[in-house]
């Protein structure tokens, strides 16, 4: 993400979440100095890191910056999506909720909406702006043979966006697909 909080020219920036549910940016445009083991450890201490979030107690799975950069998204394992303002992300756009497990993935397409696949066997469209859900489908196997017929939709991403028509075509990846 290019940001531009407090200087005249661009900061070029890498947003990166962990296992513990920090968002945090670190800067690919300031000097980079070699770094000793210890100071590696101390991470957090670096002035090339700037922590912008955090999921309290929970796993992030995922993150997405709209195409604007102005709304940051992430993911986690208690079912929600959080919509933060982007690089001020104290301020909190709202939360996407509706996914009965984890949010296994998610793709924005473009400025109004946000696809979203879970544990749940849920995939979810929803609009950003009124963080309401425009609809859901629950994914299921065909093979009677299962003997547990829950597909688990591990990635989905948005193609072919058409603003005048509001169409787009999502595909998703499922847990156990045998291409």
């Amino acid at each position: 993400a290019d940001t531009n909080s407090e200087s005249s020219k661009p900061l070029t920036v890498l947003i990166a979440g962990d296992l513990v549910g920090d968002v945090a940016a670190y800067s690919l445009t300031e000097a980079t100095t070699q770094t000793t083991a210890k100071e590696s450890e101390q991470e957090s201490a670096s002035p090339y890191r700037r922590l912008l979030l955090g999921h309290t107690a929970s796993m992030l799975t995922a993150v997405e910056m709209s195409r604007d950069q102005a709304l940051l998204f992430s993911a986690d394992r208690d079912e929600k999506i959080r919509i933060s303002s982007f690089p001020f992300t104290a301020r909190i756009h709202g939360f996407l909720l509706g996914h009965l497990a984890f949010v296994s993935s998610m793709a924005l397409c473009g400025e109004q909406w946000c696809v979203s696949t879970g544990g749940d066997g849920l995939l979810h469209v929803w609009d950003t702006l009124s963080c309401q859900t425009l609809g859901s489908h629950k994914f299921q196997s065909n093979n009677s043979d299962e003997e547990d017929d829950r597909l688990i939709p591990v990635k989905v991403a948005v193609h072919g966006h058409k603003p005048k028509s509001n169409q787009f075509c999502v595909t998703v990846i499922y847990e156990r697909s045998k291409w």
